[in-house]
């Protein structure tokens, strides 16, 4: 697996463990609904070269990976607040795993978080569903621009 696919398939399963109830997928369509435990959506985002090393011959990137979060209102909580919940657990997640380490293995040199942007999701005959868009951003090595 490249370093690239390999980092990407680490956010997707810290997230998944962030929230066990949520589905979370990655680049997938929309969804005609979203399930109660809400739902996460990881998207490929975009690899910067930030540095190359001579020697070793190494390539450092640094990848903005955007993610969607989407949830109804439950029980007493708002859509809002659900979201900010769900926002908060992935941050504590991450906060707790900067190397984003999966089964004993470093994926990445620096895990960190941007500030999400808050918007209501649209929704198709259905209410309203709160939604939030932020960006993991990831500092990884590769030995090939192609790894």
């Amino acid at each position: 697996m490249s370093s690239h696919e390999n980092v990407l398939a680490g956010l997707k399963i810290l997230t998944e463990c962030a929230l066990p109830y949520a589905d979370v997928g990655r680049n997938s369509d929309k969804p005609a609904r979203v399930e109660g435990g809400g739902r996460v959506d990881i998207r490929n985002g975009e690899a910067v070269l930030i540095e190359t090393e001579l020697s070793p011959l190494r390539y450092i990137y640094e990848r903005r990976v955007p993610a969607i979060v989407m949830a109804y209102q439950s029980g007493s909580l708002t859509r809002e607040q659900v979201v900010d919940q769900m926002l908060e657990t992935i941050g504590t997640a991450v906060a707790a795993n900067r190397r984003l380490n999966i089964k004993g293995e470093d994926r990445c040199e620096w895990l960190d978080l941007e500030a999400p942007d808050l918007d209501d999701a649209e929704s198709t005959g259905a209410e309203t569903v709160g939604g939030a868009t932020f960006h993991f951003v990831v500092t990884y090595v590769a030995t090939t621009p192609l790894n």
